[in-house]
C-alpha cells in the first residue's frame, strides 16, 4: 500500500452516523420442534415473550413504545439437517412451507418436499425509530462569543492546554 487517506473529520463523521442509527434489539429462543399446528402454540408464545423482552431493552435505552416496530422470524430446517433458513412466520403452516421451499430453492438449488420440516428457533428483531432527528443546519441563537461554563485540560499536538468549554446553543454563528 503506497497511500492511506484519512478524512479529517473521520471520527465526527463516524459518530454523526452512529447517532442516526437505529436503536435494535435481537432476542431469539431455540425450539426444536417439528413443523405442524400442536407446535405453533409454543411459536407464538415465544414470540410473544421475546417481543415484551425487546420493547423492554429499547424502553431502556429511551425508545418511546410507539417508535418501536417488532420483526418476527421463524427458523426452519429439513428434519436431519444442520442449515436452518429464516422465514417471516405465518398462522398458516403451508405458507411457511411455500416460504422456506422457495427460499431454500433460491440458496441450494433443491427442495425435498417428502421431508419433515422443524422449527429450529424463534427470532425477533426489534427497530427502534427514536424521535425525529433534525439533520438541517444548526441555528444558533447567540450573536456574540458567549461566556465559557468550564475550563478542562485537553492534550494536543505533543502538549497539555487549558480548554474552554462552551454551551454550543450559546455560541455566534461563525
Amino acid at each position: 500500500m503506497n497511500r492511506v487517506m484519512l478524512h479529517p473529520f473521520a471520527g465526527v463523521l463516524s459518530a454523526y452516523g452512529m447517532g442516526l442509527a437505529e436503536v435494535r434489539s435481537i432476542r431469539e429462543r431455540q425450539l426444536e420442534l417439528p413443523l405442524e399446528p400442536r407446535s405453533m402454540g409454543s411459536l407464538d408464545l415465544a414470540v410473544a415473550e421475546l417481543s415484551d423482552q425487546i420493547r423492554a431493552d429499547l424502553a431502556a435505552q429511551d425508545v418511546p413504545q410507539d417508535a418501536v416496530s417488532i420483526l418476527p422470524r421463524v427458523n426452519l430446517r429439513y428434519a436431519g439437517t444442520d442449515t436452518s433458513l429464516p422465514i417471516d412466520p405465518d398462522a398458516d403452516i403451508d405458507v411457511m412451507v411455500g416460504r422456506f421451499e422457495q427460499t431454500h430453492r433460491q440458496r441450494f438449488g433443491y427442495i425435498a418436499p417428502d421431508r419433515d420440516l422443524v422449527l429450529e428457533a424463534a427470532t425477533v428483531e426489534g427497530v427502534g425509530r427514536e424521535r425525529d432527528k433534525d439533520t438541517s443546519e444548526p441555528v444558533f441563537g447567540a450573536t456574540s462569543p458567549g461566556e465559557a461554563v468550564d475550563t478542562v485540560r485537553m492534550y494536543s499536538d505533543g502538549v497539555w492546554h487549558e480548554a474552554l468549554v462552551y454551551h454550543r446553543d450559546q455560541l455566534a454563528v461563525g
